[in-house]
């Protein structure tokens, strides 16, 4: 599916050009980013249907995407109801993969309603949401160890499900424990790998924002950096 994500599309289209691919999964300010780490899965339809015909999934004469049992694809995308940016990239998400026979229905909610099935219901097949940036190697205990509450993909699990759980599971424990800068880059690095490759979550793109600040402003006192934002609490008009 990540490679059914057309980010160029989405960023040209849903954020007119102000967004980069995500392509990553630290961000930069992390002190473990690694710009050689990467998705591999990048939008590419062949691959799309290559890597899908290895699971049984192939189109029809008709050109409608089927699994083994011979039951269509389809699922639906949640979304929050007042995101312009979400509307247009599940717009455009939903008409790639028409492409190759695959129906998404776009499913609109409000935020609240969307929290509550991501945290007590369950009540979404799939969803677009932001979980925020990982700009500490930390970042995310409810989300990647599998007994998260946010363990989005299987949600509080007594156990791994999986092999690659597992070992995320012990990478992160390793890693947020490991004082040696070297030692935990080693751990973080094949942290990032896994996660990466696996795809449990689908990484889209990453918007770029503007402030603007009058003029009126003394600038002395005003602070921004690329993880804490503008800081503009204590600030003080010119004379």
């Amino acid at each position: 599916m990540s490679c059914l994500v057309n980010r160029q599309r989405i960023i040209d289209q849903a954020y007119r050009g102000l967004a980069e691919p995500a392509l990553s999964f630290f961000a930069e300010p992390n002190p473990f980013y690694d710009p050689k780490i990467n998705l591999k899965y990048l939008y590419d339809r062949d691959q799309a249907l290559s890597l899908l015909k290895a699971i049984g999934i192939e189109r029809d004469s008709k050109g409608v995407m089927r699994d083994g049992d011979g039951t269509a694809i389809e699922f639906d995308l949640t979304i929050v109801v007042d995101r312009v940016d979400m509307n247009d990239t599940a717009s455009i998400i939903a008409d790639e993969c028409s492409k190759i026979g695959i129906v998404v229905n776009v499913r609109s909610l409000d935020f609240q309603k969307v929290v509550e099935e991501l945290t007590s219901t369950y009540g979404w097949q799939s969803i677009m949401i932001g979980l925020g940036a990982n700009y500490w190697p930390s970042g995310g205990s409810n989300v990647w160890p599998s007994a998260g509450n946010l363990h989005l993909w299987n949600p509080l699990q007594k156990k791994p499900a999986t092999d690659w759980e597992a070992r995320i599971d012990y990478l992160y424990n390793e890693g947020c424990a490991t004082i040696d800068h070297d030692k935990a880059k080693k751990i973080w690095d094949e942290y990032q790998t896994v996660i990466l490759e696996q795809c449990p979550l689908i990484y889209m793109v990453r918007p770029q924002s503007f402030h603007a600040v009058r003029n009126r402003v003394d600038f002395t006192n005003l602070y921004f950096d690329n993880v804490g934002g503008l800081q503009a609490d204590r600030v003080w008009l010119r004379e």
